[in-house]
């Protein structure tokens, strides 16, 4: 028998470590919404959607012009919420074409799931 055990942390965190956190935390939070538009923006315009690399290789051309206080944070932070965008794009659109096997008693048949937009 496998026994799972779970802990419970707390962070005791001093000012300077919160506010490094936070600025972690609004740094990944931009980086994915400045990676969700442009995707948008390249779905509207027939373009083809950027993936993760094109999307931190864009971020990274304008963080010197644009974004100069994201130099503050590690790189991980954009880095990774971008990656996560990048799966969520993934599921989302796999999910949408994906066939799946029904049984219907006599005959395995395909239904393919059918895409309903939502604005």
């Amino acid at each position: 028998m496998k026994i799972s055990r779970g802990y419970k942390v707390e962070l005791d965190l001093n000012n300077k470590q919160i506010t490094a956190c936070l600025k972690h935390a609004g740094c990944a939070r931009f980086a994915f919404n400045w990676g969700l538009a442009r995707k948008k923006q390249a779905f509207e315009l027939g373009q083809k959607i950027p993936t993760a690399i094109d999307l931190h290789k864009e971020l990274n051309a304008l963080k010197a012009t644009d974004y100069p206080w994201m130099y503050e944070v590690s790189k991980c932070a954009p880095q990774e919420a971008l990656r996560d965008l990048d799966m969520a794009y993934k599921n989302a659109y796999r999910r949408l074409g994906e066939k799946k096997a029904k049984w219907d008693g006599r005959a395995l048949s395909l239904v393919t799931k059918a895409l309903v937009a939502s604005d």
